[in-house]
């Protein structure tokens, strides 16, 4: 009796569901949803080519860079240069707005994630495998020089 009841409700409940069916939206809702849509902003672009970087290890102490941003079909592969020298390469790949680096250079390994920002500039948080801080670094594309 007591399955019998529970199918009886079941029944009903979908039976309600299926009478009421889709509604259309009220117009103010869809005149807004569309003003929110055309209000998001546009993807980042695609991370690609030399840039030069200013950031903070997870000591704090301050460091400027250059990274090459070179992608090949859904992988991103990295090559960091201090001071003129390589310190590491990595490979990554694109989430949505995010590059995920995995790094490592010959003492260490590491990740860094940036946000990909509309402006072409990307803004990490990096982690290494012998700390416990994490260290910030925000990256804008290199100009060619030429005018």
């Amino acid at each position: 009796m007591i399955r019998f009841r529970h199918a009886v409700v079941v029944a009903v409940g979908a039976a309600a569901l299926v009478a009421c069916g889709p509604r259309a939206p009220h117009r103010e809702a869809a005149t807004a949803a569309s003003a929110e849509a055309a209000a998001e902003p546009a993807p980042a672009p695609e991370p690609e080519g030399t840039y030069v970087g200013v950031g903070t290890d997870p000591e704090g102490k301050a460091y400027k860079c250059e990274v090459d941003v070179t992608p090949a079909g859904e992988v991103y592969f990295i090559v960091r240069r201090f001071e003129g020298r390589v310190a590491y390469d990595g490979v990554g790949i694109r989430h949505g707005d995010l590059l995920v680096v995995a790094w490592r250079d010959e003492f260490r390994r590491g990740v860094i994630v940036y946000n990909l920002n509309g402006d072409g500039s990307l803004a990490g948080t990096s982690a290494y495998e012998d700390n416990t801080h994490v260290g910030t670094e925000v990256l804008k594309k290199k100009s060619s020089g030429r005018r």
